[in-house]
C-alpha cells in the first residue's frame, strides 16, 4: 500500500496529472473520503467523466 501511495504521490507532482477516485466507487467499497490522499479528487460521478471525456475526443480502452 505504502509503495502505491508513493507512485501516486510522484504522478500527482507531474505537470497535467489529476488523480481521481470516483464517489460511488469509494461508498460501494466502503472507503471513507477522509481516508483518501489528500491530492485525490473525487469526482461524484466517473462515468460523466469518461462521457466527457469522450466527447473531447480522449477514447476508452478497457482491460479484461
Amino acid at each position: 500500500m505504502k509503495q502505491s501511495q508513493q507512485y501516486l504521490k510522484k504522478l500527482a507532482k507531474r505537470k497535467n496529472v489529476t488523480i481521481t477516485a470516483c464517489a460511488m466507487s469509494l461508498a460501494h467499497n466502503a472507503i471513507e473520503k477522509e481516508d483518501v490522499l489528500p491530492f485525490v479528487k473525487i469526482s461524484k460521478n466517473s462515468f460523466l467523466d469518461t462521457i466527457r471525456y469522450q466527447n473531447d475526443g480522449y477514447a476508452l480502452m478497457s482491460f479484461k
